[in-house]
């Protein structure tokens, strides 16, 4: 069995909800936001994800560009 290439943290800040998610590949944000969409039951259209980027600023991404940016 081989190990997931991708794991992200994902944290609903509304509920604290916590979840871990893998990936056999880097997802693309449809595949993200999907997951994001299922796990939270969050209508497709306000699935956006946020993180912490180096110099301490919260950065929201609800793309594909925007995605790639990150990684």
């Amino acid at each position: 069995m081989s190990t997931p290439h991708t794991q992200i943290k994902l944290t609903r800040p509304s509920s604290g909800l916590t979840r871990k998610v893998a990936f056999n590949t880097r997802p693309a944000w449809e595949e993200l936001a999907a997951r994001v969409q299922t796990l939270y039951e969050i209508p497709s259209e306000h699935v956006a994800v946020s993180y912490i980027d180096n110099e301490g600023d919260e950065v929201t991404m609800n793309t594909e560009t925007e995605l790639q940016d990150f990684y």
